[in-house]
């Protein structure tokens, strides 16, 4: 079913990961996350499709890295990069102009999560023959766009500050619902919720994110007043957002959505008194430029191959994810009526699926054991998949003309 763990052992045992192999090993993929990032002028290839490649070399194709075990370690540093990345887009949003990007995040998510959740259970169902909580699972698990794959792309493709805005909204909240999502229906299905709870516990886990998230600006805030110095600043910062995460987990509630809050909340801050915290992007910036290169790389290291009779099914899992990305943007341009032709297009195509696909699939399959194994074969080459197709759509974005689109053509849609 997937590639033979015996294979890998067998060039790894020759395969000496000493100090000067594994130093030379970081540079060099580092070295080559700078130029892919540098050169996506000419390329029009997102760096993160660079580096998932050079993960896959090293892994699947020559076998110099063996990925059995590396699935915890990828696990905390992809939620690590995730955490940055979450911080770093909350800071760039332009609360000034952007609230309606957040309200056109919040619908875009509801809608495009939801209609894609009940295609993709109906294709499990009928292909996979999966039962009802098996299809909503792998529905929920795969329906989620992924944020730490889209904002560097957004970044990247330098797009309009309110497709940036909006789905900078709509990525982070997708993958809060797809984690509190899946946990609700495991839960249902293990007698531990009650369906009538379940909307509580939803709202009780956004109310103590949000709580945990204005407990700590107004530290951050009391802190700056009283500040003597900025030496080590960004370093107390940094502790302030790992708190934040952990603290809002070990009470029941979102880590992501109450980063993302924390950093909504320090935008505000400092945009009212206009002081202009650019200290604090770059040195999150490149941190998590830094965390999210390896969690790349390694990701094309550990990915699984899916077996033939599950192609079929894998297929219509894609025409799930875009049919429910069509019917959500095209509820949200009748909803809002402001956006170009160019927009939605752009808007359409970035459904990446990325590191909570993955990690929850390989949450699923621990939970229900040899039952699920196909599900994180199949997140695997959905996330491999979604990724490749973004390179096309988002070339294709490169050489639609926007700024004169009128009349028939604005409304192609």
């Amino acid at each position: 079913m997937f590639f033979s763990k015996s294979y890998f052992f067998s060039l790894t045992d020759n395969f000496m990961l000493n100090d000067t192999t594994l130093f030379w090993l970081l540079g060099a993929l580092l070295l080559v996350a700078f130029i892919a990032n540098r050169g996506f002028q000419t390329t029009r290839t997102p760096d993160s499709i660079m580096l998932l490649i050079a993960g896959l070399l090293l892994g699947p194709v020559f076998g110099l890295i063996d990925p059995h075990g590396l699935d915890d370690f990828s696990t905390h540093l992809g939620t690590f990069a995730l955490i940055l990345i979450l911080f770093e887009s909350g800071l760039e949003l332009n609360l000034r102009q952007g609230w309606r990007d957040i309200l056109r995040g919040l619908v875009l998510s509801a809608i495009g999560y939801l209609v894609t959740v009940l295609l993709i259970a109906a294709a499990c169902y009928w292909l996979l023959e999966w039962n009802q909580t098996f299809s909503l699972l792998a529905g929920a698990v795969l329906g989620c766009t992924s944020s730490t794959m889209v904002m560097p792309i957004i970044q990247q493709l330098r797009a309009p500050e309110h497709i940036r805005g909006t789905v900078l909204v709509e990525s982070a909240m997708s993958d809060v619902l797809a984690v509190i999502t899946v946990g609700s229906i495991i839960g249902l299905d293990q007698g531990d919720l009650e369906l009538r709870g379940v909307i509580t516990s939803i709202g009780l886990k956004i109310l103590g994110s949000l709580m945990t998230a204005v407990s700590f600006s107004l530290v951050w805030r009391l802190w700056k007043t009283k500040r003597t110095t900025e030496q080590y600043e960004n370093i107390f910062l940094l502790s302030l957002i790992l708190l934040v995460y952990s603290l809002s987990r070990m009470f029941q509630g979102s880590g992501l959505l109450a980063v993302l809050a924390f950093a909504i909340a320090i935008n505000l801050a400092t945009a009212q008194k206009d002081t202009g915290e650019s200290a604090i992007p770059t040195f999150h910036s490149d941190l998590a430029f830094f965390t999210r290169s390896f969690f790349f790389v390694l990701l094309g290291i550990m990915v699984k191959i899916i077996p033939l009779e599950d192609v079929i099914p894998v297929i219509a899992i894609l025409l799930a994810i875009f049919a429910g990305r069509f019917a959500a943007v095209k509820i949200l341009y009748h909803s809002f009526r402001e956006w170009l032709n160019r927009d939605r297009r752009l808007l359409f195509w970035l459904v990446p699926r990325g590191l909570v696909t993955a990690v929850l699939a390989i949450t699923v399959n621990n939970a229900y054991g040899p039952t699920m194994d196909a599900l994180p074969a199949i997140a695997f080459t959905t996330i491999l998949a979604t990724n490749i197709i973004l390179i096309f759509g988002t070339r294709r974005h490169q050489n639609v003309p926007g700024a004169t689109e009128t009349g028939s053509n604005a409304n192609a849609w």
